[in-house]
């Protein structure tokens, strides 16, 4: 931080805590719904970073993905990162040369930190599908047609499936088009995951 720039140390804001508690629910379920933000002010400015998280209904889960959010904007700051000029920053910071695959396990290995392992594993099965389907294809390359185009792919396959299960994959003899349950769950990982990459540039 320098004469030029100088910032507060950004700080995790969980909206009002509740006070009463309906019957039948809970602090967490109660304290979810309030709106959470990520709070600092940069040369004078305040600034209140929402991200995505507001629209997650679980609290562990919201807890996590604020601390992703609040972790990166700490990064940002200590890097230079100016609010008012993000588009410098983000050309500064992009890595031109990492893979799918490898920003894959990268990702997973920060999310056993604060999830559920039965979530990691859902969360590795649908990333593992997305690696063998861009085996060499650089993250900064994506665009959101490359997933709407494999997501419909999925959906009226004819091709022998292929499972993914406790690090293998196997082939089957018959296709398994994804349900819409399947498609909604994957596209909250894929999303998950792209903001998570965004967030750490």
């Amino acid at each position: 931080m320098d004469e030029l720039n100088k910032y507060t140390f950004p700080r995790l804001v969980k909206g009002k805590k509740p006070i009463k508690i309906p019957k039948g629910s809970n602090l967490e379920k109660e304290w979810v719904k309030t709106i959470w933000y990520v709070n600092y002010t940069f040369n004078g400015k305040q600034y209140r970073i929402k991200g995505d998280i507001n629209r997650i209904k679980d609290y562990r889960e919201k807890s996590h993905q604020a601390e992703v959010l609040l972790q990166s904007i700490k990064d940002d700051l200590k890097n230079g990162y100016n609010p008012s000029n993000p588009e410098a920053f983000v050309a500064q910071m992009v890595n031109e040369d990492i893979s799918l695959e490898d920003l894959v396990k990268i990702y997973l290995e920060d999310l056993k930190i604060h999830t559920r392992p039965k979530t990691v594993g859902s969360y590795k099965s649908k990333l593992h599908y997305l690696i063998e389907a861009f085996p060499k294809k650089l993250v900064k390359s994506f665009t959101s047609t490359d997933i709407e185009k494999y997501l419909y792919g999925k959906i009226s396959s004819v091709k022998p499936a292929k499972l993914f299960l406790n690090g293998k994959s196997f082939e089957l003899k018959k296709s398994m088009p994804w349900t819409a349950n399947t498609v909604r769950s994957a596209k909250g990982i894929f999303h998950a995951f792209f903001q998570w990459c965004i967030e750490k540039k």
